[in-house]
């Protein structure tokens, strides 16, 4: 092949040769073709797919109207437009914003509605000439939120022996559903669904969907019927407990020093209560404490008591039915008699303090107990107490309560509160 070489290049050549006119006329004519391109103003035609159809701009006169559209979210239409092409060529989605009339919307019901466009936010030098479909179908109608009830719904529970199931129960208790009042009626119960294929031995807890049924016990499909929950997921807990039983047991309160308690003889219309509880808490537990009885108001007449039985906690159940208890004393052999007492003795005395003892006698105080032992007790076997580390102390006279025993005797108590006058000096 000859070579062109730029050396031997001269314009006279240039003219005079066929291929280099040939190549130049080319290049001339891609030339004009780009700037007619470019500066024609020429219309052209477009389709702009999937353009979602905007029911928000209605939504004052479909509250108005107390309506809602339940079906109109994530319709989507062709836009067909006609423009300059440096116009139609740039258009996007956004550019082409369609709504739909909804002029001949008055009650619930399903329309057929035209499509039209929003307040566009390009350029107006361009028009819509179509939209595909022409029409879309929108359901109108008024929405309620109705509260319903969650109810478990558990199968394959089974329990080994000494354990009990108690009642399974939904956390949250309730839900809050919205959608047409027509739909909302059709539901005729709100479960969760669990299935259980192992032994519990323990309280079980596991989170499932929402399920609507019909009356005909057929799951209504949510989505279909434009209805919202306030949750999807409930929590359902099968609460397993353990069986056992805790002895029931009273007591006293004022008990003087070295007072014979195990001697009181009193009868309880029952002593043990069979009981299940949670397995996390059940062990914790070796006894329930009944009540406390003031042995200062214990007396012949007022020897019967009665006491609810209270189990340790709201997660515990009684097995047996054992509500509360009657507790009657022994008194056959009780007797009373008063005596009054001069062995008043004054004991932690504050360090701080000069503590006068104005009261030297208490007179006229009645004693219960066991009748022989009152038929050899005389004064000098009682002995009354008044610790000054019980009570703050301030000066001046002080009525102050003392504890008042027969610490040799046995079976034998005070009755009523009593007290001495005292003078308080600080030092």
């Amino acid at each position: 092949m000859k070579r062109i070489s730029l050396k031997s290049f001269s314009f006279k050549n240039f003219w005079n040769s066929n291929r280099w006119l040939q190549l130049l006329a080319v290049l001339i004519a891609i030339l004009c073709w780009v700037v007619a391109a470019m500066t024609t103003n020429s219309n052209i035609r477009r389709t702009i797919h999937d353009v979602p159809v905007d029911m928000s701009v209605h939504s004052k006169t479909l509250t108005a109207l107390g309506l809602n559209a339940l079906d109109a979210t994530n319709i989507l239409v062709d836009v067909v437009v006609e423009g300059p092409r440096t116009v139609v060529g740039k258009l996007d989605v956004e550019d082409v914003a369609t709504t739909v009339r909804i002029t001949s919307v008055n009650e619930r019901g399903s329309y057929d509605l035209p499509l039209t466009a929003i307040n566009s936010t390009a350029s107006q030098d361009f028009e819509i000439i179509g939209y595909d479909p022409a029409t879309v179908s929108v359901r109108f109608d008024t929405l309620a939120t109705q509260t319903f009830t969650l109810l478990p719904m558990v199968q394959g529970i089974s329990v080994p022996k000494g354990y009990i199931l108690d009642t399974e129960y939904v956390s949250p208790e309730t839900i809050e559903i919205t959608g047409p009042q027509a739909e909302l009626d059709k539901i005729a119960e709100c479960v969760v669904m669990v299935e259980l294929t192992e032994t519990l031995d323990r309280t079980h807890a596991e989170e499932q969907p929402v399920v609507l049924l019909d009356v005909q016990g057929n799951e209504i499909d949510t989505k279909a019927k434009y209805l919202t929950l306030s949750a999807t997921e409930a929590q359902v807990v099968v609460p397993v407990l353990k069986e056992t039983g805790l002895p029931l047991e009273i007591r006293f309160l004022a008990l003087p020093t070295n007072f014979p308690v195990d001697e009181l003889e009193y009868t309880m219309s029952s002593d043990y209560v069979e009981v299940a509880g949670p397995v996390t808490q059940v062990e914790k537990y070796t006894e329930i404490v009944l009540g406390y009885i003031d042995l200062k108001t214990l007396t012949d007449e007022s020897a019967a008591f009665y006491f609810p039985v209270e189990l340790p906690t709201d997660q515990f159940i009684s097995l047996d039915g054992v509500t509360g208890v009657s507790v009657r004393f022994n008194t056959d052999n009780w007797e009373s008699a008063a005596f009054s007492v001069s062995n008043i003795q004054l004991i932690n005395v504050p360090p701080n303090y000069d503590v006068e003892q104005l009261s030297q006698t208490l007179s006229n105080i009645t004693f219960y107990g066991d009748a022989d032992v009152l038929a050899s007790m005389s004064s000098d076997d009682i002995v009354a107490e008044a610790d000054l580390s019980e009570k703050e102390l301030s000066e001046g006279q002080i009525n102050y309560p003392v504890k008042i025993s027969v610490p040799s005797k046995g079976l034998v108590w005070a009755i009523g509160d009593h007290s001495i006058l005292i003078q308080v000096t600080e030092k």
